[in-house]
């Protein structure tokens, strides 16, 4: 199953990162803008 069919409602680049993370993993985003990821 590949990671857009995963979470359809995040956009496509987000979800192959949300693929990439552990369940009940947590994230830092420490990129610029609203913390999306």
């Amino acid at each position: 199953m590949s990671a857009p069919a995963l979470r359809p409602e995040l956009r496509p680049d987000l979800a192959l990162i949300a693929a990439q993370v552990p369940a009940g993993a947590r994230v830092l985003d420490v990129g610029c803008g609203d913390g999306t990821l």
